[in-house]
């Protein structure tokens, strides 16, 4: 492992709109990185409000 890549989290609507900012993030668009998104909800504790979101990582 090189431990190179990144972590981008987004507040998005809809999975597709988390796509779409992914597939043309510059580095991806010049093929230095791939990318993966997942539906992801984060959990704070004492936290009343939940909201959901998407991850999208390079590797």
């Amino acid at each position: 492992m090189d431990h190179t890549g990144g972590l981008v989290i987004v507040e998005v609507e809809k999975i597709q709109e988390a796509e779409e900012v992914s597939k043309n993030d510059p580095a991806v668009l010049e093929g230095k990185f791939e990318y993966v998104v997942h539906p992801w909800e984060p959990f704070f504790i004492g936290s009343i409000a939940k909201k959901k979101g998407v991850m999208s990582y390079a590797k």
